[in-house]
């Protein structure tokens, strides 16, 4: 009798990690910080909409912000004082947002900093 009930166990054991994992135990995506150089002279409203389709609103005075998002696939859609630019880039680690305004265009970067602002 215990012999068949540890083999019943270890069925049901094989059984139960062969199950697919439940996305309360899946991982989590994780933060990541994105630092903003609006070196445009005047603000920038940044909208930013997730693969889930939910939408970030920011607003950038000139000068260096912070913000810290969930990682993932992002549209963003940015209006400065020099036009507008819409794009999609791939949050995965923290990155540095700069935006300028050469000879009346809008021109962004996205660049990958290790801690903070200004360490590429």
């Amino acid at each position: 009798m215990k012999k068949s009930a540890i083999v019943t166990l270890v069925i049901l054991a094989l059984l139960v990690s062969m199950l697919p994992m439940s996305t309360a135990m899946a991982a989590k995506p994780a933060k990541v910080s994105i630092f903003v150089n609006n070196a445009t002279g005047g603000t920038v409203a940044l909208t930013l909409v997730g693969a889930s389709g939910y939408q970030n609103n920011f607003s950038y005075l000139p000068g260096m912000s912070a913000t810290s998002l969930v990682e993932g696939i992002y549209s963003y859609r940015a209006s400065t004082p020099c036009g507008l630019k819409i794009g999609k880039f791939n949050l995965t680690r923290n990155r540095q947002l700069e935006f300028f305004c050469p000879k009346g265009s809008t021109q962004i970067t996205l660049n990958t900093v290790s801690a903070g602002p200004n360490h590429r």
